[in-house]
């Protein structure tokens, strides 16, 4: 993009060369002229690229409000916590049937024993919650990468049209025209300007549409995951019922016809706890992932943002020094100018 805008920049400088009809020689430099100034910052803010630059501080803070947003700075933390939590409550009911013991026979029994108390209460709650996080995130990240799409349709169709925007201009300000020609070249200002609206607002309605075709996708696989994590649970519920109880006045059936059914209930719980926890895991690589190419998307327009207002202020105190020559005035400040010096700002940006 900053490639673009100087390039744009250059085609700007000759087609005015170009377009003036026999521009005076300039008049040499007078060492002892007046001084003059000019105010960078009125001047960024007419200057016709200034809505580039305002896109790239739009989109920087959206992105650091992302990223600033107390849900998505905890949401590592969460998500170790409830894996740590499922953990704790699977290792904790598979330490219970690995110590069920039996009576001899004969010798009195203590009451019921009940190991099949329910685990992971809030698990699906945390689950989903850090579902609608890593939605949201990736919903933000497609979103800013669409409105930059918009702005570089906005920059091409101007660096297209700078040349015949520019002449037309250039008549306007220059040319003693008579109405009916001086209404002629606006209205093809006019035309560009509606021109270039419309390809800004194809590119906006496109976004959205892809923006909802993304966001249908994320949802889609959000609740899938859901209920991947649901049936998960459930196993792991029906699982630890299948757990033999022994009895008040007997030996439980299981254990008087010799079979033993601890093992296979001690690997459904390392099972299930290999695969919540697993999944968790994914959730906070992704997350990882997420918060690290938000970072990186900030730091490049910033980059982006930098690079472009230098050019900007380039190209504004390039033309600031070539006005001063031709005014035939002194020393030129763009700061700190001392008191009385000549404005020559609005030579710029009218």
């Amino acid at each position: 993009m900053i490639r673009a805008v100087l390039a744009l920049f250059g085609l700007v400088a000759t087609v005015t060369a170009c377009a003036a009809h026999a521009p005076p020689a300039p008049v040499a430099s007078v060492p002892n002229g007046p001084p003059a100034r000019v105010d960078i910052g009125r001047a960024l803010v007419r200057h016709p690229f200034a809505a580039v630059l305002a896109q790239y501080d739009v989109d920087i803070a959206t992105l650091r409000d992302s990223a600033g947003t107390a849900a998505f700075a905890e949401l590592d933390r969460h998500l170790a916590a409830s894996s740590a939590a499922i953990d704790r409550d699977l290792a904790r009911a598979a330490g219970r049937v690995a110590n069920l013991r039996t009576q001899p026979i004969g010798s009195p029994l203590p009451g019921p024993i009940d190991s099949r108390q329910a685990f992971g209460s809030g698990t699906i709650a945390s689950f989903r919650q850090a579902l609608r996080h890593r939605v949201a995130r990736a919903h933000e990240l497609r979103a800013s990468q669409l409105r930059e799409r918009e702005a570089n349709a906005a920059l091409d169709f101007e660096r297209a049209h700078a040349g015949e925007r520019l002449v037309l201009d250039v008549k306007l300000r220059n040319l003693h025209l008579d109405p009916p020609t001086r209404n002629r070249y606006r209205a093809r200002l006019a035309a560009l300007d509606a021109r270039e609206e419309a390809v800004v607002e194809a590119e906006r309605r496109r976004s959205y549409t892809v923006l909802a075709a993304y966001d249908a996708e994320l949802n889609s696989r959000a609740a899938a995951d859901a209920a991947a994590m649901s049936a998960d649970i459930a196993n792991g519920a029906r699982a630890l019922q299948s757990v033999p109880q022994p009895l008040v006045s007997a030996l439980p059936p299981s254990v008087a016809a010799g079979r033993d059914g601890r093992p296979a209930t001690l690997s459904a719980f390392g099972a299930a706890r290999h695969d919540l926890t697993g999944r968790f895991g994914q959730l906070r690589t992704m997350d990882r992932s997420a918060r690290n190419e938000a970072r990186a998307e900030l730091a490049a327009l910033q980059r982006e943002r930098d690079e472009l207002r230098a050019a900007i202020v380039a190209s504004i105190e390039a033309r600031a020094r070539r006005i001063a020559t031709g005014e035939g005035l002194g020393r030129l400040y763009f700061t700190d100018a001392p008191r009385g010096t000549r404005d020559i700002t609005n030579l710029l940006v009218k």
